[in-house]
């Protein structure tokens, strides 16, 4: 999918509301935040006892992230579905991109290259 820079306008129950440019609203489901966090809402709704900090505990409104563009559908009412997952941004990064001693991304550069 296309990478941009979204900013968090809403944090609901089960998904996040981001702004993009262009005055675009996508939606972020709950499970896709990151693998991590899905992986406990899995154990969760397999009911086990376990705690799970609610999205606001660790986003903010305001906050600015990259975020790959997954879905875009138009039946009467356009609709943007979008991913914070790390997974998601990186996915079409090849191995010949990546170098020992990497730890993270220049997010800028990265979602300005293509």
């Amino acid at each position: 999918g296309m990478h941009v820079l979204g900013r968090i306008q809403e944090i609901r129950e089960m998904d996040v509301i981001l702004s993009l440019p262009g005055r675009i609203q996508a939606v972020v489901p709950i499970t896709n935040i990151s693998t991590p966090y899905s992986k406990l809402l899995d154990r969760l709704a397999q009911d086990e006892d376990i705690e799970v900090a609610s999205m606001s505990t660790f986003l903010s409104i305001g906050d600015i992230f990259p975020c790959t563009i997954k879905e875009v559908t138009n039946d009467g009412s356009f609709k943007v579905t979008a991913s914070l997952n790390p997974a998601d941004l990186c996915s079409d990064i090849p191995l010949t991109g990546l170098c020992k001693g990497m730890v993270g991304l220049d997010y800028y550069s990265y979602i300005t290259s293509y």
